[in-house]
């Protein structure tokens, strides 16, 4: 996932390659979207340490997790996740679609990303050549 990498500073992507890559739904979850225009996200947790499996079982958190996506700007960013689209062409029909200036759509489409990323809803294959070497 592009936020770990980042994180863990073993790659490091320029404006344009980020721009350029194509995001997609992680296979590990579920989702629907209902007729009121939710989309109701559906996963399980994972715990990969010892430390946080203890500190979830302690809090009572549930292992199955939901995420509602009731914003319209989030669920039309939600459905353009196919691993065909490029993160550029999602922030261009997005200014379009919700009268966004380029700058804000990229703000919201980023900002977005990055959550989902972060609880790992979403995948993101970076091919080498889009990789920038060193520190």
């Amino acid at each position: 996932m592009v936020d770990e990498m980042l994180r863990k500073k073993t790659l490091k992507l320029d404006r344009r390659s980020f721009l350029s890559l194509k995001p997609k739904k992680s296979l590990s979850i579920e989702w629907r979207e209902y007729d009121s225009g939710e989309v109701v996200i559906t996963w399980t947790r994972e715990d990969k340490s010892i430390l946080r499996k203890t500190v979830n079982v302690l809090l009572m958190k549930p292992k199955v997790r939901k995420t509602i996506l009731d914003d319209p700007r989030a669920v039309f960013v939600w459905k353009k996740l196919d691993g065909k689209t490029t993160i550029e062409e999602i922030i261009r029909e997005f200014a379009k679609k919700f009268n966004f200036t380029p700058r804000e759509a990229e703000l919201s489409v980023t900002a977005f990303l990055s959550m989902l990323s972060k609880r790992r809803l979403i995948e993101v294959e970076v091919p080498e050549s889009k990789q920038i070497r060193g520190g």
